[in-house]
């Protein structure tokens, strides 16, 4: 397994596919939330997490589908040129297979979702200072909460995958 798992991170690293997608929507949330400064230009904004507050309610959903469409197309690459049928060939377990593709998966999505989900608020902190209100514990709460969502996304991307692929 730990060959397969190899060879996905290999996979990861030549994927242009996955820089460009994750540079897209870095740039995507400086825009909204550039948008969302210029949008109210009578008002100071003083809070980074409410002005991204806003931001992330457009934004979410966005990358709740980045993570699936990463997981899914991390897990299903091979696919195409039956490097899967190969590896049971070679003696590989169904369930190392499985997990060897999953598990490196599971973990580049949920990384790319919380880079996207914390790149917004890096990017509104120098813009609109981090406020007092708002506690870095609840802040910290909030993104192991999303991680989990992120984790759970990326599971069932890569089971339809491998359900889907039999068909």
């Amino acid at each position: 397994m730990k060959g397969i798992i190899k060879s996905q991170i290999y996979l990861m690293k030549r994927l242009s596919m996955l820089r460009t997608m994750g540079i897209g929507l870095v740039a995507f949330n400086m825009v909204l939330g550039y948008l969302e400064i210029l949008n109210n230009p009578g008002q100071t904004i003083s809070k980074a997490i409410a002005v991204f507050d806003e931001v992330d309610m457009m934004n979410s959903g966005l990358v709740v589908m980045m993570v699936a469409l990463v997981a899914s197309l991390v897990a299903g690459h091979d696919f195409e040129d039956k490097t899967l049928n190969y590896e049971l060939l070679s003696g590989h377990t169904r369930r190392q297979v499985f997990f060897g593709r999953a598990l490196p998966a599971i973990a580049i999505s949920t990384i790319f979702g919380a880079l996207e989900y914390i790149s917004g608020y890096l990017i509104m902190i120098p813009f609109a200072s981090f406020g007092d209100t708002v506690e870095l514990s609840a802040v910290l709460l909030r993104f192991m909460l999303i991680l989990l969502v992120f984790v759970r996304v990326a599971c069932i991307a890569i089971m339809l995958v491998f359900v889907l692929s039999s068909w």
